[in-house]
C-alpha cells in the first residue's frame, strides 16, 4: 500500500480509507489489526477500514484491498462522542472534500452500546451518521448513501416530520438526510 501511494505522489498520511476483502473472513480478519497498528501507530491519526468477505478470491489468495488516498492532503478523523469501534479505527475521515466512513454503529451515545430493537438501532445509526457528517463540516448539506459511497444532494431530498426529527426518504439510489 505504501509503495502504491508513494508512486502516486502521496504518503501514508494521505490515506483516508482501506477496504479489505477476505477469502476466509470469519477466521482471518482478526489477523489484520496487529499489522494495521504497526503501519498506522498513532491512534489519533489512522484511516478508516472495512472488512468484507470475498470467498471467490483466486486460489491461494487470502486478502485483497482497495486504498483511497488524496496526495497532498492530510486526513482528519471524525468521531461521535460515546460511539467507538472496538477495532483500531475512527468512525470516519475527512480528506479534502471527501468523507469516508468505517462501519457506522447503531449505538446510543449515552451508553456506548447498541440500542434495543431494530427501529431504535436504525434511529441511532442515522443520528450517529448525521453527527459524524456535521463534524466533517457538512452542515446544511444533504448526504446520501447508496451502496458504499456518500455524496451530497440538494436540501429538498429530505424533509422533517411534525416532531422535528428527520424523515429519511428512499430515493432510487439510496438513503438521504440533511445535516
Amino acid at each position: 500500500m505504501q509503495l502504491a501511494v508513494e508512486n502516486a505522489g502521496g504518503s501514508l498520511d494521505n490515506v483516508a480509507h482501506v477496504s479489505m476483502y477476505w477469502a476466509n473472513w470469519a477466521t482471518d480478519r482478526e489477523e489484520m489489526n496487529p499489522p494495521w497498528v504497526e503501519v498506522f501507530p498513532n491512534d489519533a491519526d489512522r484511516p478508516t477500514y472495512k472488512f468484507m468477505p470475498a470467498p471467490n478470491l483466486p486460489e491461494g489468495e487470502r486478502i485483497a484491498f482497495e486504498c483511497y488516498a488524496v496526495p497532498g492532503i492530510r486526513r482528519r478523523l471524525l468521531a461521535v462522542e460515546g460511539v467507538a469501534h472496538a477495532n483500531p479505527i475512527p468512525l470516519g475521515v475527512r480528506i479534502g472534500r471527501y468523507v469516508f466512513s468505517s462501519r457506522m454503529l447503531p449505538y446510543d451515545p449515552a451508553t456506548g452500546k447498541p440500542a434495543d430493537g431494530a427501529e431504535a438501532q436504525a434511529e441511532f445509526l442515522f443520528a450517529n451518521t448525521t453527527a459524524m457528517l456535521a463534524h466533517a463540516g457538512w452542515v446544511g448539506r444533504t448526504w446520501c448513501m447508496g451502496g458504499r459511497s456518500w455524496r451530497t444532494r440538494q436540501r429538498s431530498a429530505a424533509s422533517s416530520t411534525s416532531s422535528g426529527r428527520k424523515r429519511f426518504q428512499m430515493p432510487p439510489n439510496g438513503l438521504c438526510s440533511t445535516v
